[in-house]
């Protein structure tokens, strides 16, 4: 895997954000966690419930079942 990725902004005509592996996310068991720093440089809450979430002090309830 590539140290850093780019989102696709094509769909949503928005600039693509550079992610950094260690810094703006980790992999973990081969699953990508995103880091506070991640989440900030996205914009939004995607009330997934994110344990990293910086959005909202009480953690929301994911929407669906995640695995692991």
């Amino acid at each position: 895997m590539s140290s850093d990725h780019r989102a696709s902004g094509a769909a949503s005509h928005e600039p693509a954000i550079e992610y950094v592996e260690g810094v703006d996310y980790t992999v973990e068991y081969g699953c990508v966690v995103f880091t506070a720093l991640g989440l900030l440089k996205r914009g939004y809450c995607c009330d997934n419930g994110c344990r990293n979430c910086p959005y909202s002090p009480t953690a929301t309830p994911p929407k669906r079942d995640l695995p692991g």
